[in-house]
């Protein structure tokens, strides 16, 4: 338990020590975007987020998606899988789409071409949303949805 502790603690304060470094902020956003250089599934993305004080971006305006789009060009970090968001859905509800931590419909979005899109194949594991990268074409900001259990960097918010 001592471990688990001191290992939440080194990425706590490792975090706060690469703010300074990732974190961009646009003075028309009311948000920071953060970069975190671990690849999760989006649970781990999650609860990544929450043990640092923060919690996965919410993409809910135009502003917020320019200010993403910063963050991600700023970052030392260029995924070729693309990044975590807040946004998520389940195949038992009305395959609405969630800000999860806002507990919010979501009313903007991004999505590239073709999306969302449903596969039986992600069924159980449910849909989450990444960004970036989108199928190799010219689409690098655009939304994503895929499963879950993927593991991808994630990009974590804090309120400006």
């Amino acid at each position: 338990m001592l471990k688990a502790l001191h290992s939440n603690m080194f990425k706590t304060i490792l975090v706060i020590a690469l703010l300074a470094f990732v974190l961009a902020h646009d003075a028309q956003a009311d948000k920071q975007y953060y970069i975190y250089p671990d690849q999760e599934t989006f649970i781990g993305a999650w609860i990544g987020c929450k043990s640092a004080g923060m919690k996965l971006a919410n993409v809910e305006s135009l502003n917020d998606q320019t200010a993403l789009e910063k963050a991600i060009s700023h970052s030392a970090d260029k995924s070729n899988t693309g990044y975590w968001i807040g946004a998520a859905t389940a195949v038992f509800n009305d395959n609405g789409w969630y800000w999860l931590d806002a507990e919010v419909k979501m009313t903007y979005s991004n999505w590239g071409t073709g999306q969302p899109r449903y596969s039986e194949d992600d069924a159980e594991t449910g849909y989450c949303v990444r960004v970036g990268n989108f199928y190799k074409i010219s689409e690098s900001s655009k939304w994503e949805n895929i499963d879950c259990n993927s593991k991808l960097y994630y990009i974590c918010e804090l309120k400006a």
